[in-house]
Protein backbone atom coordinates (compact mmCIF):
# COMPACT_ATOMS: atom_id res chain seq x y z
CA UNK A 1 0.00 0.00 0.00
CA UNK A 2 0.98 3.91 -1.03
CA UNK A 3 1.09 5.56 2.26
CA UNK A 4 -2.29 7.77 0.99
CA UNK A 5 -3.68 5.19 0.16
CA UNK A 6 -3.90 3.52 3.91
CA UNK A 7 -5.44 7.14 4.98
CA UNK A 8 -8.15 6.91 2.78
CA UNK A 9 -9.78 3.71 5.03
CA UNK A 10 -11.97 4.74 8.13
CA UNK A 11 -11.79 1.43 10.04
CA UNK A 12 -9.91 -1.94 10.19
CA UNK A 13 -12.22 -4.52 10.70
CA UNK A 14 -10.83 -8.45 12.00
CA UNK A 15 -12.41 -11.31 12.59
CA UNK A 16 -10.10 -12.18 15.86
CA UNK A 17 -9.42 -15.43 17.15
CA UNK A 18 -10.64 -15.55 21.00
CA UNK A 19 -7.37 -16.95 21.51
CA UNK A 20 -5.80 -13.96 21.26
CA UNK A 21 -7.77 -11.68 22.23
CA UNK A 22 -4.72 -10.03 24.47
CA UNK A 23 -2.87 -9.55 21.64
CA UNK A 24 -5.50 -7.58 19.47
CA UNK A 25 -6.31 -5.75 22.51
CA UNK A 26 -2.53 -4.63 22.42
CA UNK A 27 -2.20 -3.27 19.26
CA UNK A 28 -6.11 -1.16 19.76
CA UNK A 29 -8.83 -3.21 18.53
CA UNK A 30 -11.84 -2.72 20.07
CA UNK A 31 -14.58 -5.74 20.22
CA UNK A 32 -18.32 -5.19 18.65
CA UNK A 33 -21.20 -7.25 18.43
CA UNK A 34 -21.29 -11.41 19.54
CA UNK A 35 -18.38 -14.01 19.19
CA UNK A 36 -19.30 -15.62 16.37
CA UNK A 37 -18.10 -19.46 14.58
CA UNK A 38 -19.23 -22.78 16.91
CA UNK A 39 -16.71 -25.15 18.96
CA UNK A 40 -12.66 -24.35 18.90
CA UNK A 41 -13.13 -22.10 16.18
CA UNK A 42 -14.75 -18.88 18.04
CA UNK A 43 -13.78 -15.50 16.58
CA UNK A 44 -14.78 -11.96 17.80
CA UNK A 45 -15.40 -9.14 15.66
CA UNK A 46 -13.06 -6.16 15.98
CA UNK A 47 -12.31 -2.76 14.66
CA UNK A 48 -9.44 -0.49 15.42
CA UNK A 49 -9.00 3.42 13.04
CA UNK A 50 -5.97 2.47 11.29
CA UNK A 51 -3.74 5.45 13.54
CA UNK A 52 -3.96 2.70 15.73
CA UNK A 53 -2.36 0.39 14.47
CA UNK A 54 -0.33 2.64 12.29
CA UNK A 55 3.08 1.08 12.69
CA UNK A 56 1.67 -2.02 11.42
CA UNK A 57 0.22 -0.54 8.04
CA UNK A 58 2.95 1.67 7.55
CA UNK A 59 5.49 -1.44 7.19
CA UNK A 60 3.20 -2.71 4.36
CA UNK A 61 4.01 0.57 2.94
CA UNK A 62 7.39 0.34 2.87
CA UNK A 63 6.91 -3.09 1.43
CA UNK A 64 4.65 -1.62 -1.38
CA UNK A 65 6.92 1.74 -2.38
CA UNK A 66 8.43 1.38 -5.62
CA UNK A 67 12.00 2.76 -5.74
CA UNK A 68 14.12 0.22 -4.04
CA UNK A 69 13.88 -1.78 -7.22
CA UNK A 70 17.22 -1.54 -7.68
CA UNK A 71 18.74 -2.66 -4.27
CA UNK A 72 20.05 -5.08 -2.64
CA UNK A 73 16.46 -5.93 -0.48
CA UNK A 74 14.96 -4.78 -3.75
CA UNK A 75 16.39 -7.70 -5.46
CA UNK A 76 15.63 -9.93 -3.08
CA UNK A 77 11.72 -9.02 -3.08
CA UNK A 78 11.27 -9.95 -6.76
CA UNK A 79 13.51 -13.86 -6.22
CA UNK A 80 11.33 -16.73 -6.06
CA UNK A 81 12.97 -18.83 -2.43
CA UNK A 82 13.38 -22.52 -3.62
CA UNK A 83 15.45 -22.73 -0.46
CA UNK A 84 15.00 -24.42 2.72
CA UNK A 85 15.14 -21.67 4.45
CA UNK A 86 13.98 -19.16 5.21
CA UNK A 87 10.67 -19.76 3.71
CA UNK A 88 8.30 -17.35 2.44
CA UNK A 89 6.07 -16.25 5.01
CA UNK A 90 2.44 -15.27 4.72
CA UNK A 91 0.43 -12.36 5.43
CA UNK A 92 -0.65 -12.77 8.77
CA UNK A 93 2.80 -13.84 9.90
CA UNK A 94 4.42 -11.27 8.62
CA UNK A 95 1.68 -9.09 10.23
CA UNK A 96 2.69 -10.47 13.65
CA UNK A 97 5.83 -10.29 13.08
CA UNK A 98 5.34 -6.34 12.59
CA UNK A 99 4.04 -5.26 16.18
CA UNK A 100 5.51 -3.06 18.59
CA UNK A 101 7.61 -5.99 20.72
CA UNK A 102 6.38 -6.15 24.37
CA UNK A 103 7.75 -7.28 27.60
CA UNK A 104 8.70 -11.02 28.21
CA UNK A 105 7.52 -10.53 31.39
CA UNK A 106 4.32 -9.91 30.66
CA UNK A 107 0.91 -11.94 30.63
CA UNK A 108 0.47 -11.52 27.15
CA UNK A 109 4.21 -12.68 26.17
CA UNK A 110 3.24 -15.94 28.18
CA UNK A 111 -0.37 -16.48 26.54
CA UNK A 112 0.85 -16.09 23.82
CA UNK A 113 4.47 -18.40 24.48
CA UNK A 114 2.02 -20.67 25.65
CA UNK A 115 -0.04 -21.34 22.83
CA UNK A 116 2.68 -21.40 20.66
CA UNK A 117 4.37 -24.59 22.74
CA UNK A 118 0.85 -26.44 22.70
CA UNK A 119 1.09 -25.69 18.70
CA UNK A 120 4.27 -27.38 18.54
CA UNK A 121 3.19 -30.21 21.09
CA UNK A 122 -0.47 -30.92 18.87
CA UNK A 123 1.80 -30.84 15.15
CA UNK A 124 5.14 -33.70 16.81
CA UNK A 125 2.69 -35.53 19.16
CA UNK A 126 5.54 -34.69 21.88
CA UNK A 127 4.71 -33.87 25.63
CA UNK A 128 6.78 -31.04 26.63
CA UNK A 129 9.10 -28.48 24.49
CA UNK A 130 10.90 -25.34 25.20
CA UNK A 131 11.10 -22.28 22.24
CA UNK A 132 15.11 -21.40 22.93
CA UNK A 133 15.84 -17.66 21.15
CA UNK A 134 18.39 -18.71 18.51
CA UNK A 135 19.19 -21.45 16.04
CA UNK A 136 18.72 -25.19 15.11
CA UNK A 137 22.62 -25.26 16.20
CA UNK A 138 21.81 -24.13 19.51
CA UNK A 139 18.72 -26.36 19.96
CA UNK A 140 20.92 -29.29 19.36
CA UNK A 141 23.51 -28.28 21.85
CA UNK A 142 21.20 -28.23 24.21
CA UNK A 143 20.69 -32.15 23.64
CA UNK A 144 24.07 -32.65 23.17
CA UNK A 145 24.75 -31.34 26.77
CA UNK A 146 21.88 -33.35 28.07
CA UNK A 147 22.82 -36.76 26.21
CA UNK A 148 26.54 -35.86 27.40
CA UNK A 149 25.92 -35.55 31.29
CA UNK A 150 24.61 -39.16 31.57
CA UNK A 151 28.10 -40.29 31.17
CA UNK A 152 27.29 -43.42 29.11
CA UNK A 153 28.36 -43.93 25.35
CA UNK A 154 26.35 -43.28 22.66
CA UNK A 155 26.19 -43.83 19.07
CA UNK A 156 25.51 -41.05 15.96
CA UNK A 157 24.46 -42.13 13.12
CA UNK A 158 26.00 -40.03 9.89
CA UNK A 159 25.29 -40.10 6.37
CA UNK A 160 25.48 -36.37 5.21
CA UNK A 161 26.15 -32.72 6.51
CA UNK A 162 23.96 -32.82 9.64
CA UNK A 163 24.78 -36.39 10.95
CA UNK A 164 27.90 -35.36 10.65
CA UNK A 165 27.46 -31.92 12.92
CA UNK A 166 25.74 -33.65 15.57
CA UNK A 167 29.03 -35.74 15.90
CA UNK A 168 30.73 -32.93 15.71
CA UNK A 169 28.41 -31.59 18.73
CA UNK A 170 28.39 -34.55 20.86
CA UNK A 171 32.14 -34.27 20.75
CA UNK A 172 32.28 -30.91 21.57
CA UNK A 173 29.84 -31.55 25.02
CA UNK A 174 32.64 -34.10 25.92
CA UNK A 175 30.25 -37.23 25.19
CA UNK A 176 32.06 -40.36 24.88
CA UNK A 177 30.38 -42.57 21.82
CA UNK A 178 31.35 -43.87 18.21
CA UNK A 179 29.23 -42.94 14.63
CA UNK A 180 27.87 -45.83 12.32
CA UNK A 181 29.03 -43.49 8.84
CA UNK A 182 28.08 -44.14 6.05
CA UNK A 183 28.46 -42.61 2.18
CA UNK A 184 26.40 -39.58 2.10
CA UNK A 185 23.18 -40.15 0.16
CA UNK A 186 23.07 -43.38 0.93
CA UNK A 187 20.16 -45.70 3.31
CA UNK A 188 21.08 -46.78 6.52
CA UNK A 189 19.84 -50.79 6.95
CA UNK A 190 17.89 -51.53 9.70
CA UNK A 191 20.55 -54.03 10.29
CA UNK A 192 23.33 -52.11 10.14
CA UNK A 193 21.84 -49.82 12.85
CA UNK A 194 20.65 -52.85 15.23
CA UNK A 195 24.18 -54.29 15.37
CA UNK A 196 25.63 -50.91 16.47
CA UNK A 197 22.84 -50.83 18.82
CA UNK A 198 23.94 -54.00 20.11
CA UNK A 199 27.00 -52.84 21.40
CA UNK A 200 25.83 -50.25 23.61
CA UNK A 201 25.01 -50.69 27.46
CA UNK A 202 21.56 -49.87 28.92
CA UNK A 203 21.05 -46.68 29.60
CA UNK A 204 23.15 -45.20 26.38
CA UNK A 205 21.41 -43.25 23.80
CA UNK A 206 21.23 -42.89 19.88
CA UNK A 207 21.11 -39.26 17.96
CA UNK A 208 20.19 -38.99 14.27
CA UNK A 209 19.40 -36.66 11.70
CA UNK A 210 15.34 -37.61 10.83
CA UNK A 211 15.62 -35.37 7.17
CA UNK A 212 18.97 -35.01 6.76
CA UNK A 213 18.90 -31.41 3.88
CA UNK A 214 22.59 -32.16 2.99
CA UNK A 215 21.23 -34.84 0.77
CA UNK A 216 17.76 -34.79 0.99
CA UNK A 217 17.03 -38.25 2.40
CA UNK A 218 14.80 -39.62 5.15
CA UNK A 219 16.32 -41.39 7.71
CA UNK A 220 14.13 -44.46 9.88
CA UNK A 221 12.08 -42.95 12.73
CA UNK A 222 9.87 -44.83 14.37
CA UNK A 223 12.22 -48.18 13.59
CA UNK A 224 15.17 -46.67 15.72
CA UNK A 225 12.76 -45.40 18.15
CA UNK A 226 11.58 -49.36 19.20
CA UNK A 227 14.78 -50.46 18.64
CA UNK A 228 16.26 -47.88 21.27
CA UNK A 229 13.89 -48.93 23.22
CA UNK A 230 14.02 -52.79 23.45
CA UNK A 231 17.42 -51.97 24.40
CA UNK A 232 16.65 -49.44 27.16
CA UNK A 233 18.69 -46.81 25.16
CA UNK A 234 17.96 -42.95 25.04
CA UNK A 235 16.66 -41.75 21.63
CA UNK A 236 17.10 -38.61 20.72
CA UNK A 237 16.68 -36.76 16.84
CA UNK A 238 16.95 -33.59 14.77
CA UNK A 239 13.97 -33.26 12.82
CA UNK A 240 14.81 -29.74 11.92
CA UNK A 241 13.92 -30.02 7.99
CA UNK A 242 11.28 -32.67 8.99
CA UNK A 243 8.89 -30.67 11.02
CA UNK A 244 6.24 -28.91 8.87
CA UNK A 245 7.13 -30.81 5.95
CA UNK A 246 6.27 -34.32 6.47
CA UNK A 247 4.18 -35.85 9.07
CA UNK A 248 6.72 -36.48 11.74
CA UNK A 249 5.15 -37.72 14.95
CA UNK A 250 8.11 -37.87 17.83
CA UNK A 251 6.57 -38.97 20.01
CA UNK A 252 8.33 -41.74 21.43
CA UNK A 253 11.78 -39.46 21.48
CA UNK A 254 13.58 -38.48 24.88
CA UNK A 255 14.43 -35.80 23.04
CA UNK A 256 13.68 -33.80 19.58
CA UNK A 257 14.80 -30.50 18.04
CA UNK A 258 13.22 -28.21 15.32
CA UNK A 259 12.89 -24.62 14.40
CA UNK A 260 10.34 -21.37 13.77
CA UNK A 261 11.18 -21.37 10.36
CA UNK A 262 11.91 -24.12 7.14
CA UNK A 263 8.74 -26.27 7.48
CA UNK A 264 6.67 -24.58 10.14
CA UNK A 265 6.75 -21.11 8.22
CA UNK A 266 7.76 -18.89 10.77
CA UNK A 267 10.39 -16.40 10.66
CA UNK A 268 14.23 -18.13 11.57
CA UNK A 269 15.41 -17.28 14.73
CA UNK A 270 14.20 -19.52 17.33
CA UNK A 271 15.55 -22.76 18.74
CA UNK A 272 12.86 -25.80 19.64
CA UNK A 273 13.84 -28.58 21.95
CA UNK A 274 10.97 -31.14 22.35
CA UNK A 275 11.66 -33.78 25.42
CA UNK A 276 9.53 -36.52 26.73
CA UNK A 277 9.92 -35.72 30.53
CA UNK A 278 8.56 -33.18 32.46
CA UNK A 279 11.35 -32.74 34.52
CA UNK A 280 15.53 -33.25 33.98
CA UNK A 281 18.47 -33.09 35.78
CA UNK A 282 19.76 -29.63 36.03
CA UNK A 283 23.28 -29.28 34.37
CA UNK A 284 25.16 -26.58 37.12
CA UNK A 285 28.62 -26.70 35.34
CA UNK A 286 27.25 -25.47 31.81
CA UNK A 287 26.02 -22.20 30.84
CA UNK A 288 22.49 -21.53 31.81
CA UNK A 289 21.41 -20.90 28.96
CA UNK A 290 22.52 -24.05 27.49
CA UNK A 291 20.76 -26.28 30.46
CA UNK A 292 17.27 -27.52 29.44
CA UNK A 293 16.24 -27.39 33.08
CA UNK A 294 16.65 -23.92 33.34
CA UNK A 295 14.28 -22.76 31.28
CA UNK A 296 11.82 -25.49 32.15
CA UNK A 297 12.09 -24.20 35.73
CA UNK A 298 11.26 -20.75 34.38
CA UNK A 299 8.27 -21.78 32.17
CA UNK A 300 9.81 -21.34 28.97
CA UNK A 301 10.67 -17.66 29.61
CA UNK A 302 14.65 -18.11 31.41
CA UNK A 303 16.12 -14.48 29.67
CA UNK A 304 15.20 -12.21 27.16
CA UNK A 305 12.65 -13.73 24.44
CA UNK A 306 11.35 -11.60 21.43
CA UNK A 307 7.83 -10.92 21.43
CA UNK A 308 7.73 -10.34 17.54
CA UNK A 309 9.01 -13.85 16.71
CA UNK A 310 6.79 -16.03 19.51
CA UNK A 311 3.87 -13.96 17.87
CA UNK A 312 4.56 -14.90 14.68
CA UNK A 313 4.81 -18.65 15.05
CA UNK A 314 2.35 -18.57 17.07
CA UNK A 315 0.24 -17.28 14.11
CA UNK A 316 1.64 -19.50 11.73
CA UNK A 317 1.06 -22.40 13.83
CA UNK A 318 -2.71 -21.09 14.03
CA UNK A 319 -3.45 -20.45 10.49
CA UNK A 320 -1.18 -24.16 8.97
CA UNK A 321 -3.06 -26.80 7.75
CA UNK A 322 -0.16 -29.30 7.97
CA UNK A 323 -2.01 -32.73 5.85
CA UNK A 324 -2.85 -30.60 3.60
CA UNK A 325 0.63 -29.10 3.19
CA UNK A 326 2.42 -32.66 3.35
CA UNK A 327 0.19 -33.86 0.75
CA UNK A 328 0.76 -30.68 -1.72
CA UNK A 329 4.78 -30.79 -1.06
CA UNK A 330 4.43 -34.50 -1.99
CA UNK A 331 2.31 -33.73 -5.08
CA UNK A 332 5.39 -30.82 -6.29
CA UNK A 333 8.05 -33.10 -5.60
CA UNK A 334 6.63 -35.83 -7.73
CA UNK A 335 5.54 -33.12 -10.67
CA UNK A 336 9.23 -31.49 -10.55
CA UNK A 337 10.76 -35.07 -10.62
CA UNK A 338 8.91 -35.94 -13.54
CA UNK A 339 9.78 -32.99 -15.17
CA UNK A 340 13.71 -33.14 -14.31
CA UNK A 341 13.14 -36.83 -15.77
CA UNK A 342 15.89 -36.79 -19.01
CA UNK A 343 17.33 -33.47 -18.17
CA UNK A 344 20.92 -31.82 -17.80
CA UNK A 345 20.76 -33.14 -13.88
CA UNK A 346 20.72 -36.81 -12.43
CA UNK A 347 18.37 -36.48 -8.82
CA UNK A 348 20.77 -37.85 -5.97
CA UNK A 349 17.81 -40.01 -3.96
CA UNK A 350 14.83 -41.57 -4.99
CA UNK A 351 12.62 -43.54 -4.09
CA UNK A 352 10.82 -43.92 -0.61
CA UNK A 353 13.69 -42.79 1.40
CA UNK A 354 13.71 -39.59 -0.55
CA UNK A 355 12.10 -36.82 1.60
CA UNK A 356 10.18 -34.63 -1.12
CA UNK A 357 10.91 -31.13 0.64
CA UNK A 358 14.47 -31.25 -1.22
CA UNK A 359 15.62 -32.33 -4.04
CA UNK A 360 19.66 -32.22 -4.60
CA UNK A 361 20.80 -32.38 -8.42
CA UNK A 362 24.36 -33.52 -9.95
CA UNK A 363 25.17 -31.77 -12.88
CA UNK A 364 25.80 -34.07 -15.53
CA UNK A 365 28.61 -33.81 -18.58
CA UNK A 366 30.68 -31.27 -16.83
CA UNK A 367 28.26 -28.96 -15.95
CA UNK A 368 29.09 -26.64 -12.83
CA UNK A 369 26.61 -26.57 -9.91
CA UNK A 370 27.99 -23.20 -9.03
CA UNK A 371 27.76 -21.62 -11.94
CA UNK A 372 24.54 -22.86 -12.35
CA UNK A 373 22.91 -21.36 -9.28
CA UNK A 374 24.53 -18.06 -9.95
CA UNK A 375 22.80 -17.43 -13.53
CA UNK A 376 19.48 -18.96 -11.87
CA UNK A 377 19.82 -16.91 -9.27
CA UNK A 378 19.93 -13.72 -11.77
CA UNK A 379 17.16 -15.35 -13.51
CA UNK A 380 15.27 -14.84 -9.88
CA UNK A 381 14.94 -18.49 -8.75
CA UNK A 382 17.12 -18.50 -5.75
CA UNK A 383 18.10 -22.34 -4.88
CA UNK A 384 20.68 -23.85 -2.42
CA UNK A 385 24.19 -24.43 -3.88
CA UNK A 386 26.23 -21.70 -1.83
CA UNK A 387 27.09 -23.95 1.18
CA UNK A 388 30.36 -25.36 1.42
CA UNK A 389 29.19 -29.10 1.09
CA UNK A 390 26.92 -28.58 -1.82
CA UNK A 391 29.96 -26.96 -3.41
CA UNK A 392 32.43 -28.97 -2.81
CA UNK A 393 30.56 -32.24 -3.94
CA UNK A 394 29.09 -29.76 -7.49
CA UNK A 395 25.81 -30.42 -6.28
CA UNK A 396 22.77 -28.01 -5.67
CA UNK A 397 19.24 -28.05 -4.48
CA UNK A 398 15.42 -27.22 -5.03
CA UNK A 399 13.65 -26.95 -1.58
CA UNK A 400 9.72 -27.18 -1.79
CA UNK A 401 9.35 -25.97 1.78
CA UNK A 402 7.62 -22.98 -0.01
CA UNK A 403 5.32 -24.89 -1.92
CA UNK A 404 6.03 -23.24 -5.09
CA UNK A 405 3.42 -23.38 -7.60
CA UNK A 406 3.56 -25.92 -10.59
CA UNK A 407 4.16 -22.78 -12.78
CA UNK A 408 7.49 -21.82 -11.03
CA UNK A 409 9.04 -25.13 -11.14
CA UNK A 410 8.10 -25.34 -14.85
CA UNK A 411 10.12 -21.80 -15.38
CA UNK A 412 12.92 -23.51 -12.81
CA UNK A 413 13.17 -26.92 -15.29
CA UNK A 414 13.24 -24.79 -18.05
CA UNK A 415 15.93 -22.85 -16.95
CA UNK A 416 18.33 -25.87 -15.64
CA UNK A 417 17.94 -27.38 -19.31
Amino acid sequence: FEQGFIHNWDLVLISATTRQLRLYRHLGFEPFGPVVGSGDALFQPMFVRPKRVGTVLTTFSDIGKKDNSNTALGRARKTISLLPGPVTVTPRVLAAMSTQPFSHRSALFHDILDEARRGICRLTGTAHCQIIPGSGTLANDIVSLQLASTGTPGLVLVNGEFGKRLAGQARRAGAPFHTLEIEWGREFTLDAIRAALDTLPPGAWVWWVHHETSTGIINPLHEIVQMARERDLTPAVDAISAVGNIPADLSGLDFATAVSGKGICGYPGLGIVMHRAATVEPLPNVPSYMDLEHWIAQNGVGFTHSSNLIAALTATLAEKDFPARYKIIADRDAYLRTALKGGRFDILTDGPSACPAVITLIPRSGLNAWETGLVLEEAGFVLSYRSNYLRSRNWLQISLMSVPSEETLDAVVRALN
